[in-house]
């Protein structure tokens, strides 16, 4: 039996808890991949880092003594009462006990951590609101699959569209379903977030509209989702004038939502703003 099946055995005794599968608790029992996962992320003692799911603390340990200061969230209450009391000499790590997806995060220059796989989506979108140097996550493997989809493939989607505007992705390692306790039914893979460093090219906020009216039917022309998307808070006898203006507007109105390049979609939403702005409708984009 490995030294971290053990470990996390003891951590749960401790804690009064058998792992949830409704909170995503499958603990990572695999040294080499765990240390592996604390050189991806390159840190030094001026690196401040947040980790979000700090379950049983092993990897909170090892960036305690990688990094400058650690906070770790824990949404499950008992796991939180343990992680204050382990690490209650540390002077350099703060348990933060509360949702990852409400608390307020502090300023840090890396995310690093082990996803609880239930708030994949939303905590990633969160991210991208602050500002960081890096991420390393591990994430499902079919879910880290989308994160890195090109167009035309049928991984791409609203995520791959949103992440890739914003930074550069890249799928580390694949992991083994058995790395876990209790060992999940799929795989999971590590992966690498660099937020761009130029100024984005258009509106965070409109890009991100866009994106998600498009990326609803994403098998649709583009002409042909927007149209559906606006008709209902369009008049009905204004309709048919208000498509015609909206696709003579759209370099890609002809094109389906699924072979749209980051850079297209940047194009589109730019036009489709162009557009609502001509005739004050703007707020038509919400």
């Amino acid at each position: 039996m490995s030294e971290l099946i053990i470990k996390t055995r003891d951590a749960l005794l401790q804690a009064g808890i058998s792992p949830r599968k409704s909170l995503s608790q499958n603990f990572l029992i695999n040294k080499n991949v765990l240390n592996r996962q604390i050189k991806f992320a390159n840190l030094t003692e001026e690196d401040i880092v947040l980790e979000i799911g700090g379950g049983t603390g092993l990897l909170t340990e090892q960036l305690a003594k990688a990094s400058g200061k650690v906070y770790s969230i824990e949404y499950d209450r008992k796991l939180a009462q343990y992680l204050k009391t382990k690490f209650q000499s540390h002077s350099n790590v703060t348990i933060l006990a509360g949702d990852a997806l409400k608390l307020d995060f502090p300023e840090v220059t890396k995310f690093i951590a082990n996803l609880p796989y239930h708030i994949s989506s939303p905590i990633t979108f969160r991210l991208l609101d602050y500002d960081f140097e890096l991420a390393v996550l591990m994430y499902q493997y079919e879910f880290a699959r989308r994160m890195v989809a090109k167009p035309r493939t049928d991984d791409y989607s609203r995520l791959s569209a949103n992440l890739q505007f914003q930074a550069e992705v890249e799928i580390l390692e694949r992991v083994p379903r058995n790395c876990f306790l209790p060992m999940p039914k799929v795989d999971s893979a590590l992966v690498q977030i660099k937020p761009k460093k130029e100024k984005l090219p258009i509106s965070k906020k409109y890009y991100r509209i866009t994106s998600r009216i498009l990326f609803n039917t994403k098998n649709k022309l583009v002409c042909s989702v927007l149209y559906d998307y606006f008709k209902r808070i369009i008049p009905k006898e204004e309709r048919f004038a208000f498509k015609r203006q909206l696709d003579e507007s759209l370099s890609f109105a002809n094109s389906r939502v699924r072979e749209l390049s980051i850079e297209d979609l940047v194009k589109t939403t730019g036009e489709i703003m162009e557009f609502l702005q001509a005739s004050n409708q703007l707020n038509l984009l919400k």
